[in-house]
């Protein structure tokens, strides 16, 4: 079974689509199985339907009372989780944009439309006060704009293979960020060692999460199998998600055969 995610694991995952994403989008002779990207659709639909419950239930209740940290922690996810729903909108764009056709793009512009829809619910009740104290407030503001730059340098970095500013949190400043990477990377070995010291400081940024709970860990575990499952598998092979993604299909075969067991058994 799988076990649940916390959100600075999604970051990790977001730099690792940073990363790889220009390698899937050049590879054309690649197509995004229909299958995964109905399933990355599923998984993002179930996990943002489940964030708008949870916060139409912190609202209806107001005082934080004993579910205070549970509460941030719902925050913290669903604030940290827009890094990867950015820079994946901005991979699948770039996808379509090497194929001069459109095949993935509107799928990932839609899930980051919900995934935007949820997260200006969450900071209108942030700012509303109510149902959270006021230090956990500024933490979770911080923590917006921490996660703001850190989605500009990883889309800065995709801005190397097309025109995706615009699913940064503020293009002028991803586009600055582009043209910092772009003169470090003209230094060659120099320029890829700076990169991925950037990249370990943004992994390290994340490492301690301010809440500890995870409200939505299970369907952040699927959210990011979803995403790896539209990789091709060379791209994968190899690296810390190998396990994952077997792991991942293996549990789909599973309750693909339990419901395949319940429906004959109900047709008895």
């Amino acid at each position: 079974m799988l076990q649940a995610m916390h959100s600075s694991e999604l970051v990790d995952l977001a730099v690792f689509v940073a990363d790889k994403g220009h390698l899937l989008a050049e590879d054309t002779s690649f197509r995004i199985p229909a299958a995964a990207l109905d399933g990355f659709w599923n998984s993002h639909k179930q996990r943002t339907e489940h964030w708008m419950r949870m916060l139409k239930h912190i609202s209806e209740c107001g005082n934080p009372g004993r579910y205070r940290r549970q509460n941030a922690a719902l925050m913290e996810e669903i604030f940290t989780a827009e890094i990867l729903a950015r820079v994946w909108a901005a991979v699948l764009h770039l996808y379509d944009l090497y194929r001069e056709r459109t095949e993935a793009g509107p799928t990932g512009h839609s899930m980051l439309l919900a995934h935007l829809e949820v997260r200006n619910r969450a900071l209108s009740l942030l700012l509303d006060g109510k149902p959270f104290v006021e230090a956990d407030a500024v933490k979770l503001q911080k923590l917006q704009q921490r996660n703001e730059r850190w989605t500009d340098v990883l889309i800065g970095r995709l801005l190397e293979w097309g025109d995706v500013a615009r699913f940064a949190a503020d293009s002028a400043r991803a586009r600055d960020f582009s043209a910092d990477i772009h003169r470090r990377e003209e230094l060659g070995d120099e320029g890829h060692r700076i990169w991925h010291l950037m990249t370990a400081s943004l992994t390290a940024a994340y490492a301690v999460p301010l809440f500890r709970y995870s409200p939505s860990g299970c369907l952040n575990e699927r959210a990011a199998a979803s995403i790896l499952a539209c990789f091709p598998p060379a791209l994968i092979h190899g690296t810390a998600y190998e396990y994952f993604v077997r792991e991942h299909a293996l549990l789909q075969r599973c309750e693909s055969l339990d419901r395949m067991l319940a429906d004959a058994g109900r047709g008895e």
